[in-house]
C-alpha cells in the first residue's frame, strides 16, 4: 500500500489492538501524479450525504442492498481517471501480464450488479473495460489493484450500519488498494452517530490527514461536471 493508505489503515484496524502495519514500499509511481485533484491524492471519500434521500440505500428482494446514487459515483470516478489519456496509457504499458489495475469493491451484492449494469451502461469506456473488476468485498481475500474504488452502499435515516460495522470486511476492503483508495459514501453515516464504530474511526483519522496533500475530501456532485 501507499503511505498514505498504509497509515488510515494502520490506525483504524491496527493499532486499536496494539499491532502497527509496516509500509514495506515506496511512493506511487510518478504517473499517478498526472491525475488531476482530487485524484493526484491517494485517499479520497467522495462522499453522498448532499444529496441526502436521493442517495439512500434501498433494500433488494434478496435480502441484500443496493444504492443507484452510488452506482452514478462509481462511474464519474472512472471517467474522470481512465479519460486522463497519457495516464490511462502509461498504467496500462506498467502492468504485468494478466493484471486487473482498477478494482470496484462494493460492500453487497446487490451492489456488484448496480454497478456492473452501469459500466455496461457506459459506452465511452469502450475497449477500457478490461481494466476493470468489481466485486464484493468478501470475493476479494488475497487479491489486490492499484486503484480500488469501494462502494459503502448504506446511507438511510436511522444511521443503521449493518455490517459495516465489521472490521474485518472494512480491513479487506480498504488494504486492497495499491496507489489509490476511493471510497464513496454518504461521511454524515459515521460522522454524525457511529463514532466509535470501525468507519467512525476512520473519518476521524481522515479528518485529521486533510492537511495533507495525501487526502482529499469532495462531494459526488463535483464530479459529475
Amino acid at each position: 500500500m501507499a503511505p498514505e493508505i498504509c497509515s488510515l489503515v494502520s490506525k483504524c484496524f491496527y493499532e486499536p489492538r496494539g499491532k502497527r502495519l509496516a509500509q514495506g514500499r515506496g511512493e506511487p509511481k510518478g504517473y499517478f501524479g498526472q491525475l488531476a485533484e482530487p485524484f493526484d491524492s491517494e485517499v479520497v471519500w467522495v462522499d453522498t450525504s448532499c444529496a441526502g434521500k436521493q442517495s439512500y440505500h434501498e433494500k433488494t428482494p434478496d435480502r441484500s442492498c443496493a444504492n443507484q446514487y452510488e452506482a452514478r459515483a462509481v462511474i464519474d470516478v472512472l471517467r474522470h481517471v481512465l479519460q486522463n489519456e497519457q495516464f490511462t496509457n502509461d498504467l496500462v504499458s506498467d502492468l504485468k501480464q494478466g493484471e486487473i489495475p482498477i478494482g470496484i469493491i462494493a460492500m453487497y451484492r446487490a451492489q456488484v450488479t448496480r454497478i456492473n449494469n452501469a459500466i455496461a451502461r457506459a459506452e465511452w469506456l469502450g475497449p477500457l473495460r478490461s481494466l476493470i473488476k468489481v466485486d464484493t468485498v468478501d470475493g476479494y481475500q488475497g487479491k489486490e489493484n492499484r486503484i480500488v474504488i469501494l462502494s459503502l452502499v448504506r446511507h438511510n435515516a436511522k444511521y443503521e450500519q449493518g455490517f459495516l460495522s465489521s472490521p474485518n470486511r472494512l480491513n479487506v476492503a480498504m488494504s486492497r488498494a495499491m496507489d489509490r483508495l476511493v471510497i464513496i459514501g454518504a461521511m454524515r453515516m459515521w460522522k454524525d452517530r457511529n463514532t466509535e464504530s470501525p468507519l467512525g474511526t476512520f473519518v476521524r483519522s481522515f479528518e485529521e490527514a486533510r492537511g495533507e496533500k495525501r487526502v482529499c475530501h469532495v462531494t459526488a456532485e463535483s464530479l459529475k461536471n
